[in-house]
């Protein structure tokens, strides 16, 4: 029934990506992430002096960590200063990760919850804003906005 004529439509243009192994980093994808805020995190500060976590994001591609400022006392913070992140995007780099810790001073700070996005699923040149559900965590809300920008 000429089904298989369709077969190699398409097949040839995807072979196209990839061939030179020899990119310089220059022509790498590049992902900018902007952290907006955060909603119902969850409080691990002790409340005795009626406190509330000190939030802040930490957003990681690969070796490259970025952090945002602290937000003290505060179960819904949001951002709006170094809070707009780029990274270099490689072809290992597979996965945004950020996580909401709570500040604090004296001992290791406490995690409130992470985020994974498969950087591969965006699609490129387009400004996104999502607000996600965060895991390993009772409650709490990430809402950013990210861009993937390929090279050329």
């Amino acid at each position: 029934h000429g089904g298989g004529a369709n077969a190699t439509r398409g097949g040839a243009a995807a072979a196209g990506g990839g061939a030179s192994t020899s990119r310089s980093l220059t022509e790498a994808a590049s992902l900018q992430v902007a952290v907006l805020a955060a909603y119902e995190l969850m409080n691990k500060d002790s409340g005795v002096f009626g406190d509330l976590s000190d939030p802040f994001v930490t957003a990681r591609v690969g070796k490259q960590t970025h952090k945002t400022p602290v937000i003290s006392d505060n179960l819904n913070p949001t951002w709006s200063a170094e809070n707009h992140f780029t990274f270099q995007v490689g072809r290992d780099d597979a996965f945004l990760e950020m996580e909401v810790f709570n500040s604090n001073k004296v001992f290791a700070h406490n995690s409130l919850g992470t985020l994974k996005i498969d950087i591969r699923s965006l699609p490129p040149g387009q400004r996104l804003k999502r607000r996600e559900k965060l895991e390993n965590c009772k409650s709490g809300e990430l809402e950013f906005e990210l861009c993937l920008l390929l090279p050329g």
